[in-house]
């Protein structure tokens, strides 16, 4: 058993789920650009992938949001080790209006009629110099 108690255990498969907890730190009106991969998916490719940033988890309205529609790609699928590699870009023009300071995200994909988080935690909007 996990000594993480944020963490769903599952004793007979063993194995568990929980999404990331990852602080992002981004300078304002900059590029923040990462990626990431899915494994186990077979053919099914992930029918919505999204990156939401709030001021409060209880905001009904975003700061902003990326997604497949326009900034995050599915950049390949390996058929035979069944990983879809993802790249996520949060363009400059996104955070140019917003105040510096320390917001929340996460990020989650659908797939199969299912939705998962796979990242969660604090987005620090720094300050620029040049």
């Amino acid at each position: 058993m996990s000594n993480n108690p944020y963490a769903n255990t599952y004793e007979s498969g063993g194995y568990f789920y929980n999404a990331i907890r990852r602080d992002i730190r981004m300078i304002k009106n900059d590029t923040l650009s990462f990626g990431f991969q899915l494994q186990g998916l077979g053919d099914q490719e992930p029918e919505s992938i999204v990156f939401t940033c709030k001021e409060t988890p209880e905001d009904t309205d975003p700061l902003f949001s990326v997604s497949l529609e326009d900034t995050i790609d599915i950049r390949e699928y390996d058929e035979d080790k069944d990983i879809y590699t993802i790249g996520v870009r949060i363009p400059p023009r996104l955070t140019e209006d917003i105040d510096l300071g320390r917001y929340y995200y996460d990020l989650q994909v659908s797939v199969n009629g299912d939705i998962i988080t796979l990242m969660k935690g604090r987005l620090t909007v720094e300050y620029q110099i040049s």
